[in-house]
């Protein structure tokens, strides 16, 4: 594969071709491009627990090792999580921010309020809010 100095933002999902997709990327990434020369972005949900603490945590370290890297530039929640409370994804995902393993959050696939309800939580909280929402709906 030929990657050339023109493509800086690449988007995946650790549930995409059951995680090769992350490693497909890495692999050309590290073989093409300086890894401060791109933007780096994954999405976690798709897994055993969802958003909770204990899947986030492990996600996030199966990403960065199919990745090859040692952080993420974006990480996004695919969906929102019926299942585990607001506090508890954001302030998991607060902690990657804080531990550098992701510089910035985002959030695709949920309704308005939804978005808000997890905005406002890391605001109460001091948690790292999202910086990018895709896919919102009313």
């Amino acid at each position: 594969m030929c990657l050339t100095s023109d493509l800086t933002f690449f988007d995946t999902a650790n549930c995409y071709a059951h995680g090769t997709s992350e490693e497909f990327w890495g692999n050309a990434i590290k073989n093409n491009i300086a890894r401060d020369k791109v933007v780096l972005a994954s999405k976690v949900y798709f897994n055993d627990g969802h958003l909770s603490k204990n899947a986030v945590n492990r996600e996030i370290d199966g990403t960065l090792k199919r990745l090859g890297t040692d952080y993420l530039d974006l990480y996004i929640i695919h969906r929102f999580d019926y299942t585990t409370l607001i506090e508890e994804t954001m302030q998991a995902l607060d902690s990657l921010v804080k531990s550098g393993k992701v510089r910035a959050l985002g959030a695709s696939a949920m309704y308005g309020y939804q978005f808000y309800n997890m905005q406002m939580c890391a605001k109460d909280n001091r948690f790292t809010p999202f910086v990018s929402s895709a896919r919102l709906s009313q």
